[in-house]
């Protein structure tokens, strides 16, 4: 995990510049402090090949400004370092974006990248505009050289949030989001739950026609009931046949070990290291048929699999930002961000869906979206049309970049008769007779924003409060002097 942001209630961003590994073994974080990292953004994308990491793009927000990226950081998992590609001599590379996507295409040891979003100078203004990008990339993961490649067929329109990902040397793309901005301060966004795939032997897109569902809030809600009650019936089957199945398959590995195990313990020792150093020694001149081994015997498990699991048709809601694990020929897509009126809505709904051919017609359902908790999706026809349209344009910005102008709005009338009004500055006043712990426990939210704003390191909880109190017992001092 590289750099990344963190932000507070109030959309205010804090940026890192840090590289950290996961032990899958023990699920435990390690920092890796390498020299060379890349500067503190978010939004940027990587991909890892041949025991390499490969860094571009992103954005820096310090709320006066946001700075967009089109730089290339390499990391080499041997030597632990990192080295920036020198673009000054490239005959081609891609404009500077965030929140595009950056996907491996391992059977060409290239990389493709596509689309993203970054602001322009409008001309003979100061002002700035939104600028959502379509251009496709292929990058030489070898010679470090970019060439822009033909976005012909049935290519996207211009979007960002999407997801790209690839399996078996297939490239495709799922959902997303359009900010169309309609003026300075207003956008309309559509959001998708297609799919496409790019033929990079044909440099053309193609929309595939996979099954999404229908819109549980466009039909009767018994309908939708009773194919929930269908649904976890047979998943019900499907558990305990499966607990059958392993209870028999223990059984039978017990009875092999007591009664082949004990008879042949010594012989099986001795053939078990002589055909570990035969391994060891031969490893590097079988990789490649072991992988191919590999690739066989997934698409065979892929396949056993795939057959056994419940194939229902759900709901797949438009989405940004959706979570995507590939594993042998199948895609699991997990979660997102979707919109409607002035709702946002976080998902957390699981599918797959079986790229083999003759097999790529509907996303399946294993965990349907918990809606419970929020706000059903309706037409408001009452008077807060203003308001939801508002939020949405807030909403589309954040998306992008975060500025203090986009916090959300106060009621002005509840601020005039709270006392602790902000003073110029954004520093909340502080109430007669307040000391320094009242102070800071009254306005701690904005108290541990600021702290972690102006944090040069990375902090602990318990570091940052007490650089949080600091900024507020500073604060105070200013105010009764």
């Amino acid at each position: 995990m590289c750099c990344g942001d963190y932000t507070s209630p109030n959309q205010m961003f804090k940026h890192y510049s840090d590289l950290w590994s996961l032990d899958l073994n023990t699920l435990q974080w390690a920092q890796i402090k390498a020299p060379g990292c890349p500067s503190a953004r978010s939004g940027h994308r990587i991909i890892a090949y041949k025991r390499k990491l490969y860094c571009f793009g992103g954005f820096y927000d310090n709320h006066q400004d946001v700075k967009y990226f089109d730089d290339l950081h390499v990391f080499d998992l041997e030597t632990m370092t990192w080295t920036k590609v020198d673009s000054r001599k490239a005959l081609a590379w891609p404009k500077p974006r965030s929140g595009f996507g950056f996907v491996l295409h391992e059977g060409t040891g290239t990389a493709l990248l596509y689309g993203g979003y970054s602001t322009v100078s409008k001309k003979g203004s100061f002002e700035e505009k939104s600028n959502v990008l379509n251009d496709l990339w292929q990058l030489n993961l070898n010679t470090l050289q970019w060439t822009q490649l033909k976005n012909g067929g049935d290519a996207p329109t211009p979007r960002s949030g999407f997801t790209m990902f690839s399996v078996r040397n297939r490239v495709f793309m799922f959902g997303g989001v359009a900010d169309v901005e309609t003026d300075a301060d207003n956008f309309d966004s559509t959001f998708f739950n297609e799919l496409r795939e790019y033929n990079l032997r044909k440099k053309a897109w193609e929309l595939l026609n996979v099954k999404v569902g229908v819109d549980p809030s466009k039909r009767g809600s018994e309908d939708a009931e009773d194919e929930v009650e269908a649904h976890f019936r047979e998943n019900a089957k499907r558990v305990k046949a499966e607990e059958e199945d392993l209870a028999s398959a223990q059984l039978k590995a017990a009875s092999a070990w007591k009664w082949g195990d004990e008879k042949d313990e010594k012989a099986a020792a001795a053939a078990a290291a002589r055909k570990k150093k035969e391994e060891e020694e031969a490893m590097e001149a079988e990789a490649e048929a072991l992988m191919m081994l590999d690739i066989a015997e997934d698409e065979e498990e892929a396949e056993d699999e795939t057959d056994k699991m419940v194939k229902r048709l759900g709901y797949v809601w438009p989405r940004r930002n959706a979570q995507v694990c590939v594993k042998g020929n199948i895609v699991y897509l997990f979660g997102g961000v979707f919109e409607r009126g002035d709702s946002e809505v976080t998902l957390d709904d699981l599918f797959y869906l079986d790229t083999r051919k003759g097999k790529l017609t509907q996303w399946n359902t294993v965990r349907d979206a918990d809606l419970s908790h929020h706000v059903w999706f309706e037409d408001d026809e009452s008077d807060d049309d203003d308001e939801e349209e508002e939020g949405d344009n807030r909403k589309a910005k954040r998306r992008h970049e975060s500025e203090d102008e986009y916090e959300e709005d106060e009621d002005e009338d509840d601020d005039e008769d709270e006392e602790g009004e902000a003073e110029e500055g954004g520093c909340p006043r502080a109430k007669a007779g307040e000391d320094a712990k009242k102070y800071f426990e009254r306005t701690k939210e904005h108290w541990m924003t600021e702290a972690m704003m102006e944090a040069e390191e990375v902090l602990n909880d318990k570091q940052m409060r007490a650089f949080a109190f600091k900024l507020a017992t500073a604060a105070l001092k200013k105010q009764q002097q």
